[in-house]
């Protein structure tokens, strides 16, 4: 490396650090400090405690506690996540961004990242953020999924500078099971309707009524434009432990008109109605109630499990419904997404 000119007299000393490469600025005679990128790749097995730091922490600085990231290992042992899926940034032999990705069924996969440590940091925390996404790919993810925190600013600018798009906020609502009482009777559906619970010969007319009730649809009805409804039943049944008699179509006059999917979740504490929708043929009568009504005689049935599901915070009507029966609101969260189809135009 070649000396730099002399410094004029009075001049400020600029200190050369060790990571850093002397870059020429417009004026001759002035050099100031360049730190070298810090490189992208797979973390290794003894960063992954410095990485799940920033994930659960935000960012640099203050992490959380010890027995907060051994209870992150325990919950993705649990759901069988593979942390290794993670691109970190190193410098210096320290872990300055971290991205994981979990793929589930359906082709979708959800992405946390840690928040940038600056403006300074941000090209190279999206420049993380987007080589998990092509790993993603890779692996045959087609729809990728980040939830932030309302207000989080910061991430979301890395979402938009890593090719993720806004979507919505998601409501995410519980109705607790109660004390324990006897088991209600059945609900009544409506004259002329009856429950079918699916089964494999019934797939088609499940996967007929399920496009059906996207149409005009308030919940987030941009994902049907984005994902084949194949990758969408497989999602629902990916969401927890399937069991076929929870998802049911209600038949009027032997035609399909609305559909129900709950899934009992892995911690068997409750269960989760990831789908609920109706035909246009049949909205405005109040069956969104007989839904509901079967959807908690379910739930009960189950061992008397709580209910929980979200909502797409633009879909006024179901929120009123919800609340009428006694759902309360546990969290809301900003849904980021990015797609294959936009990466292959």
């Amino acid at each position: 490396m070649a000396l730099p000119p002399p410094r004029k007299p009075g001049a400020p000393a600029v200190r050369i650090r060790p990571d850093a490469v002397e870059v020429p600025l417009r004026r001759p005679g002035e050099y100031l400090p360049q730190r070298r990128a810090a490189p992208v790749r797979p973390v290794r097995a003894g960063e992954l405690d410095a990485a799940l730091g920033l994930l659960l922490a935000g960012g640099e600085g203050a992490g959380p506690d010890g027995w907060q990231i051994d209870a992150f290992k325990q919950w993705a042992q649990g759901e069988q996540c593979d942390l290794t899926r993670m691109m970190v940034a190193v410098q210096r032999g320290r872990v300055r961004h971290a991205c994981l990705f979990v793929p589930q069924a359906g082709g979708v996969a959800f992405v946390w990242a840690s928040r940038p440590a600056g403006t300074e940091s941000m090209p190279r925390a999206a420049q993380t953020v987007r080589e998990t996404c092509q790993w993603a790919f890779r692996l045959h993810c087609r729809l990728l999924q980040m939830l932030l925190e309302p207000g989080d600013r910061e991430r979301g600018e890395l979402c938009r500078q890593s090719g993720f798009r806004p979507l919505t906020d998601l409501i995410y609502l519980v109705r607790p099971a109660g004390p324990p009482k006897a088991p209600p009777a059945a609900p009544l559906p409506p004259e002329g309707c009856n429950w079918l619970t699916y089964a494999p010969e019934h797939h088609q007319l499940f996967r007929d009524v399920l496009v059906r009730s996207y149409v005009e649809s308030r919940d987030c009805p941009e994902l049907s434009e984005w994902r084949e409804v194949e990758d969408a039943l497989a999602a629902h049944q990916g969401a927890g432990v399937f069991e076929p008699r929870y998802w049911q179509v209600l038949l009027h006059e032997g035609k399909g008109v609305g559909v129900l999917l709950l899934t009992r979740l892995r911690s068997g504490e409750a269960m989760e109605l990831t789908y609920m929708g109706l035909c246009p043929t049949v909205r405005g009568r109040g069956w969104g109630r007989v839904l509901l009504e079967q959807a908690l005689w379910l739930a009960h049935g189950a061992g008397g499990l709580s209910l929980t599901l979200a909502v797409d915070c633009r879909n006024q009507p179901a929120r009123r419904l919800y609340e009428q029966f006694g759902f309360a609101p546990i969290l809301r969260r900003s849904v980021y997404l990015r797609s294959v189809r936009w990466v292959e135009g």
